[in-house]
């Protein structure tokens, strides 16, 4: 073992053990930690995936156990310094009905934007193609949903939250298998996020999140052969040539590693203008008109380093920051991440039972476990895509409460007036 590997582990183990022993809470800081195990578990085994082919190994780069290594220092640090958030406060009037008028338009858009959907993706021979046509409208409904079930769950709409569920998992077999994991870490936060979480105690949590874990990778073999060949067919056709290898090719967080390891073998590099350039993907406007896209750091490592590869590859945060600016550009990210999530966890303690509660937990869960899988630009352009719906329907919402207010609320001001 090299000493950059066991400088890894004893990272790791530092950060895991800290959460389990001193945290015990489920909050972004904690859901973070949980996706950067995630989509470092293979180095663990000292390996990454060839990415030519998936069932074969190479050794790791020592400097890939480093820029891990510390990323999870970087946390470590921010969970030392952070203390506990105060209790939450309880819901205003003003609040609950602003949200409760949200929660109906978001519903109503969603089943209209669904049931467009469907009506053509469901009749189509081609479904992939008809998502890959829509994908503008399939990101909305991905967003609303996750906005929305933040909401519903932190409201307590029972009603609610059974449609949306039903609905991310209707949509989770037309390709939105991002958005019934956030979905699911959304409940865990709501839920549980004031708990203390005991391994002991809590077996159970352990056990179904990691059957829904395998349900997840197990979702996109599954999914596509339902796009290609129908239900029937599709699930035969799945359980046909399910093996190790389609196993694997679901796991993407095993996968992701590839583009770190080859980047530092290579030592790639990109403009030094490229990272800040990806904090324009979080204004409103489109990117083009600075002739740039989301997928910036994609389009500049891919037909360098993957030629061979005909599709679009996820992303990888620490292989962005190192192709940027070394071990520097590393420890920047590793330092910001974790402040940024320690900053939502505060907004979401001092505001979760306002009409911006929901919209923090969303835009917390998307940043917490998402950036594992993407680059700056792409994660800011989610936040981007969650947050403008989402705000623009609230503020509907509250308009219509001004407008039309309340029966008693305005007898009581006329009576204050008048006295």
């Amino acid at each position: 073992m090299s000493a950059p590997y066991i400088f890894f582990i004893f990272s790791v183990f530092l950060c895991v053990a800290y959460i389990l022993i001193k945290k015990r809470r489920v909050d972004f800081l904690t859901v973070y930690a949980v996706g950067l195990a995630a989509y470092s578990v293979i180095l663990w085994f000292g390996v990454v995936p060839d990415i030519d082919d998936r069932m074969s190994f190479i050794s790791a780069d020592p400097r890939t156990y480093i820029v891990m290594a510390m990323a999870f220092l970087g946390l470590l640090l921010v969970l030392v310094f952070s203390g506990q958030e105060k209790g939450r406060a309880g819901w205003s009037a003003q609040a609950q009905r602003s949200v409760k008028i949200y929660l109906f338009i978001v519903a109503i858009v969603l089943l209209f934007l669904i049931g467009d959907f469907l009506s053509v993706a469901a009749l189509a021979d081609n479904k992939a193609e008809i998502i890959e046509s829509k994908s503008a409208r399939h990101n909305l409904i991905g967003s609303l949903l996750i906005a929305g079930l933040a909401y519903s769950v932190m409201h307590g709409r029972r009603g609610y939250n059974a449609l949306f569920v039903i609905l991310l998992v209707l949509m989770l077999f037309y390709g939105s298998r991002s958005s019934f994991v956030l979905g699911c870490l959304v409940l865990a936060i709501a839920l549980i996020g004031e708990a203390e979480i005991r391994l002991v105690r809590h077996w159970k949590l352990g056990l179904i999140s990691l059957l829904l874990l395998v349900f997840v990778i197990l979702a996109k073999g599954l999914y596509s052969s339902y796009l290609a060949h129908g239900v029937v067919e599709g699930v035969v056709v799945w359980y046909q040539n399910f093996d190790a290898k389609v196993f694997l090719v679901g796991a993407e967080f095993m996968n992701t590693p590839i583009i770190l390891n080859q980047i530092i073998i290579e030592d790639f590099q990109i403009p030094y203008w490229s990272v800040p350039a990806g904090f324009l993907s979080l204004l409103p406007i489109p990117l083009s008109l600075w002739d740039l896209e989301s997928s910036l750091f994609n389009d500049l490592f891919q037909p360098v380093l993957f030629p061979q590869i005909k599709y679009g590859m996820a992303y990888n945060p620490w292989a962005e920051a190192y192709s940027w600016g070394g071990y520097f550009g590393v420890a920047i990210y590793a330092i910001f991440f974790p402040l940024l999530l320690r900053l939502l966890d505060l907004l979401l303690s001092k505001y979760y039972f306002s009409p911006v509660g929901g919209l923090v937990l969303a835009v917390g869960v998307y940043l917490s476990f998402w950036i594992h899988r993407n680059s700056i630009g792409s994660e800011f352009a989610y936040l981007r895509n969650v947050s403008y719906p989402s705000l623009f329907l609230m503020f509907v919402a509250i308009a219509l409460i001004s407008v039309f207010p309340k029966k008693k609320a305005l007898n009581n001001s006329e009576e204050k007036v008048s006295s």
